[in-house]
């Protein structure tokens, strides 16, 4: 095995890492800058930001109109609350195993045969929303 071809190698390997992590920090700064603007920017129908640029944008072989701060909501549940509410009632146990945990097919069950109203069920779940930045093109 040729030392130097290797050594040369991973040199020019660990470079190109260096790079580009300077490169994705750089792009993350930049975002963090744009954010201001996309926060005042117009919501669309999902709840994301939609910022149209009054003249296109070229970059790339690309056309850019807008970019748009794309809102991402996820839902988990939240078991103590949902076992706080179905242990307050018999009829509940088809959403309740032996552990006990909510068993979730039966949670929903209940909720689609309107056992549990909308509102109830909705506390049931913790949200998280991030977001992602997202240029658009024509």
């Amino acid at each position: 095995m040729n030392d130097i071809v290797v050594r040369t190698k991973l040199a020019r390997y660990l470079l190109l890492r260096e790079q580009a992590a300077q490169l994705k920090k750089d792009m993350e700064d930049v975002k963090e800058e744009m954010k201001p603007y996309l926060d005042k920017a117009r919501e669309n129908a999902a709840g994301s930001k939609v910022l149209d640029l009054d003249t296109p944008l070229n970059s790339g072989g690309k056309e850019y109109s807008a970019v748009q701060y794309t809102k991402k909501t996820s839902r988990t549940l939240n078991e103590e609350r949902a076992l706080e509410y179905l242990t307050s009632d018999a009829a509940f146990e088809a959403a309740l195993d032996t552990t006990p945990r909510v068993d979730q097919d039966g949670l929903w069950d209940l909720y689609v045969n309107d056992m549990i109203p909308q509102e109830v069920f909705d506390t049931f779940f913790d949200e998280k929303i991030s977001w992602a930045f997202t240029p658009i093109t024509d």
